[in-house]
């Protein structure tokens, strides 16, 4: 069936849906748009016109817009008698795109108004992934459980974001949850013992220690980006007075050349912005020796500057040597 002006309904949600039903065999995406004390609009997409924050010069990759004007919208008016919704209805009803329409269940499946999350197949799904049963086989048994890929009611990369806000949420919490262990592991013997240290720098004297003893001789240079990254709540304080603090202060990490150079640019860095008293500016100074890179000039380091992991070594052996 088609919307048609004058529809009534004894609900909101009952136009909504309808529309909803239609723009899904149409073929097109809907969204709720204007919303007055009485009336609502429900249109498609692509309607409006896409308006850049970032200026085209400065933006680094082009970023399409869907939208292009169009008009096919509904507006629902709600009814009352006595103060009490008695109906709501079709008051404008424009069907008209400006685009092609997509009917397909395979292009319509991706669209945000027609996603149908099954929770008892995502439930699957979390048992699988835990398991860590292959991408590929979990979307082969879901094909299986609703009889053809068209029907399955979420997408590939849906099953790809949910494994990854699962993993983000066991993350969140996975220290809460070794604590809670160990507690309970207290409780059952009572000989249990354990006890926890909170290294807030990430720089783990015992793995200093281990790094001297088994590796003699040896550099031990910490990750200059994860130094940075565990001040960052406090240096984004600091840099939010001037945005000029923060371009002068890597200037003085990154183009000095000597340790004397260093430290006399520092000093003046902090002259400049008041920082001579700041807890943050000192621990960083305090540990200079141990990250800041001209201490290290005079030896080979392979133009590492942050810990190996797919990070600039991985990046530095592939394209320099490699390829």
């Amino acid at each position: 069936m088609v919307p048609t002006k004058g529809m009534a309904f004894p609900t909101y949600d009952d136009p909504y849906n309808f529309y909803k039903t239609y723009a899904y065999h149409a073929g097109f995406d809907i969204k709720k748009s204007r919303t007055h004390k009485s009336i609502h609009e429900v249109c498609c997409t692509r309607e409006g016109k896409h308006v850049s924050k970032v200026a085209d010069c400065d933006r680094e990759r082009k970023k399409p817009s869907k939208k292009m004007g169009c008009k096919a919208y509904v507006k629902l008016r709600h009814n009352y008698d006595g103060g009490v919704l008695s109906s709501v209805q079709y008051d404008v009803v424009e069907l008209q795109h400006n685009h092609p329409l997509t009917p397909s269940p395979s292009a319509v499946k991706p669209m945000r108004a027609h996603k149908n999350h099954d929770d008892t197949a995502m439930k699957i799904v979390d048992i699988m992934q835990e398991s860590h049963v292959p991408q590929s086989c979990i979307m082969g048994v879901l094909y299986d459980l609703h009889g053809g890929l068209d029907k399955i009611p979420f997408t590939t990369r849906d099953v790809e974001n949910r494994k990854a806000a699962n993993v983000r949420m066991e993350n969140a919490n996975d220290i809460n949850k070794l604590l809670e262990f160990f507690n309970e592991c207290t409780l059952q013997n009572p000989k249990f013992y354990w006890d926890a240290q909170l290294d807030e720098n990430d720089q783990d004297p015992a793995m200093a220690v281990a790094v001297g003893r088994c590796f003699p001789g040896i550099i031990h240079r910490l990750c200059r980006w994860h130094i940075l990254n565990c001040h960052s709540d406090p240096l984004n304080t600091i840099f939010e007075r001037n945005e000029q603090i923060e371009p002068d202060m890597m200037l003085c990490i990154n183009q000095t050349y000597k340790p004397y150079e260093f430290e006399t640019s520092w000093d003046q860095f902090l002259k400049r912005y008041d920082l001579e008293g700041c807890p943050i500016m000192k621990a960083l100074y305090d540990i200079r020796e141990k990250w800041v890179p001209a201490f290290f000039r005079k030896d080979y380091c392979g133009r590492m500057t942050s810990t190996q992991r797919s990070e600039s070594m991985n990046k530095l052996v592939k394209h320099k040597f490699v390829d």
